[in-house]
């Protein structure tokens, strides 16, 4: 079951991403030394900061991929809401704070509801 969760939690943090974004004067703000490239048609993500700041330069930088991945995951899931939320309810008090930050500035960067990225990773 760990092996499942770090492999998840390694993809949604590769690949993709509660609510806006409140108190930013300007997303540029987060971006700091974040960016994206593109070598040879791959694209190529550089992030910095903390794991808040480094989720939302993800979020914000591949925005489109995640919410491309979210609406391809919540059309295509055997599993339902419900039950995914009830696994995070009961796996939340495992996972490091750093990891639900950086989830969370995901979440924030793409503009998309953290409860309904978490159906991602679970």
């Amino acid at each position: 079951m760990m092996k499942k969760f770090v492999a998840v939690i390694l993809c949604l943090l590769l690949t993709i991403s509660i609510l806006p974004v409140k108190g930013i004067k300007n997303n540029s703000d987060f971006l700091k030394d974040g960016w994206l490239e593109v070598q040879n048609e791959v694209k190529i993500l550089h992030v910095s900061g903390s794991n808040y700041e480094m989720g939302f330069q993800h979020g914000l930088l591949l925005k489109e991929e995640v919410k491309e991945n979210l609406r391809a995951f919540l059309n295509y899931s055997n599993v339902s809401f419900d039950d995914l939320l009830n696994i995070w309810n009961i796996m939340k008090n495992y996972i490091p704070q750093d990891y639900i930050d950086e989830i969370q500035g995901i979440a924030d960067g793409a503009e998309v509801n953290f409860e309904k990225l978490l159906q991602l990773i679970w």
